[in-house]
């Protein structure tokens, strides 16, 4: 259980023994999957939003990323990724949280290619589920870290950037169960006539103030 790597490029030369991938990596390794059975469907029973809130609340609000960075100031919003530092040692690195399909995949891969080759980014990090114990699978449409690292592998001759590969494998006997978090929330009681479950709210805001209020069961 923990953090799996994948490194191509030398990206995990280039960042090996800096504060902030050991940062990274440890909150990885120890995060807990949010569970809300139902939220979507029973099939997808982790929280996807809850998750990314996570992440947004330890790289943005503890460690000081930067949120939602330009891959091009040029192009403006519309091309963005999760977060961005320039760290100590000068490198500047880019990140994408994705628990999206495989094409979300090939998008992020596309902003690596294209922020090495203006220059407004030198490392790339990627962070995904693993397939272990089903856990990608329990996330809505979710390519795995296993998938993630066969188009890695097999594309070695074509991306250039240095990519570090980052596989979220939590330690399922730790689930949290984040309804229990909220008692007096849907589905622990009936909606009122008209009343919309505040679960199904896809405002990031939203989620944000989820995570700060209950940090101390969710980490």
């Amino acid at each position: 259980m923990g953090v799996q790597k994948y490194s191509i490029n030398l990206s995990d030369h280039l960042l090996n023994s800096t504060k902030e991938l050991a940062e990274i990596e440890n909150f990885v390794s120890q995060i807990r999957a949010p569970m809300c059975p139902g939220y979507v469907s029973e099939k997808y029973p982790v929280n996807q939003k809850i998750l990314n809130a996570m992440f947004r609340h330890k790289m943005h609000g503890e460690w000081g990323w930067e949120k939602d960075p330009l891959v091009d100031p040029t192009l403006g919003k519309g091309v963005e990724g999760d977060f961005s530092k320039k760290l100590d040692s000068g490198l500047n690195v880019f990140v994408e949280v994705e628990f999206g399909n495989v094409a979300s995949i090939f998008r992020d891969l596309f902003k690596f290619i294209y922020m090495k080759v203006i220059g407004t980014y030198d490392v790339g990090i990627l962070i995904v589920p693993c397939g272990k114990d089903n856990f990608s699978k329990e996330i809505e449409g979710i390519y795995s870290f296993e998938g993630v690292k066969k188009v890695l592998d097999e594309s070695k001759g074509s991306i250039s950037v240095p990519v570090l590969l980052l596989g979220i494998e939590p330690d399922r006997s730790q689930d949290i169960d984040c309804y229990a978090l909220e008692p007096n929330w849907y589905p622990n009681r009936d909606l009122e006539v008209g009343e919309k479950s505040p679960w199904k709210s896809q405002s990031k805001d939203f989620w944000d103030d989820f995570v700060a209020r209950h940090e101390d069961k969710l980490f």
